[in-house]
């Protein structure tokens, strides 16, 4: 009984395949992170346009000026709007460590 083995060509050809498949898995895997990463940056910009309109409500500046803020000043307004909070909220009797409810 002859059992059909695979010919050398053939075990090549099934090897090259999978070599194939294996440069595809980064290839497909580096797509799926470059799509994660552009989602995780359209979160972190829909949030920081939250926080500024957030920060900047009522503000006497041109809209314009508001929308084109660069993100760093965005996060340097919000830790000015929350240290003048910070501050209020001590002065005015509480204390965040004074541990009474």
């Amino acid at each position: 009984m002859a059992m059909d083995r695979p010919t050398f060509t053939n075990i090549c050809e099934a090897t090259s395949q999978s070599h194939e498949l294996d440069n595809m898995r980064p290839i497909h895997r580096k797509g799926k992170k470059l799509l994660a990463e552009k989602k995780r940056r359209a979160r972190i910009n829909n949030c920081l346009v939250q926080i500024r309109d957030l920060v900047c409500e009522g503000e006497d500046e041109k809209d314009s000026d508001i929308d084109k803020m660069e993100k760093a000043e965005i996060l340097e307004k919000t830790l000015e709007v929350l240290t003048r909070f910070r501050r209020e909220y001590n002065t005015s009797g509480f204390s965040s460590c004074s541990g009474s409810t």
